[in-house]
């Protein structure tokens, strides 16, 4: 191993490396937090939409009684329509409450949002993880002044950082 003094270079890439560390440690975090976030309000939405169609069901039933009064079950029917397909609200303009069918397509953007921050929240890590690893080499090489560590550690470290824009980008 060539044999070299105390590097301000190598200080300094150690210092840039320890703040995009945490850049990088508060980007995963945030894609932890969001995938976290989608996926309750995908379980909460799929609850929403298990009550409702057990609601529609039980309308349906109803509606199909012998002995009922006609309107009756035109009445069950017509809510069990609208919860299929949503209602239309009381002001001229507003938006539509959403029905089972609606809901049940939020859900599944939903749970795609969840396993997409996921995702970038791993990728993150992994580069998180090399940035840390060549932090570790960087101080290695200073410590032994060797030369070869300071070139891994770089190197580890720039592989991190792309690693971790990779995982921003995708």
């Amino acid at each position: 191993m060539t044999e070299t003094k105390s590097s301000p270079v190598c200080v300094a890439l150690i210092v840039l490396a320890v703040v995009l560390t945490g850049i990088i440690h508060i980007a995963m975090l945030s894609a932890q937090r969001e995938s976290i976030q989608a996926a309750m309000a995908a379980a909460d939405a799929t609850t929403m939409v298990e009550a409702m169609k057990a609601r529609e069901t039980m309308l349906i039933a109803q509606a199909n009684q012998g002995g009922l009064d006609g309107d009756v079950r035109a009445g069950a029917l017509g809510e069990a329509a609208v919860l299929r397909q949503g209602k239309l609200s009381a002001q001229p303009g507003a938006p539509r409450a959403p029905g089972i069918d609606a809901i049940a397509t939020r859900i599944a953007g939903l749970r795609a949002e969840a396993s997409s921050a996921a995702e970038r929240s791993g990728r993150l890590g992994l580069g998180e993880s090399a940035l840390l690893l060549g932090i570790l080499l960087l101080a290695l090489s200073q410590i032994m002044a060797a030369r070869l560590f300071l070139w891994l550690g770089a190197g580890l470290g720039l592989a991190g950082i792309a690693l971790a824009v990779l995982g921003v980008l995708l």
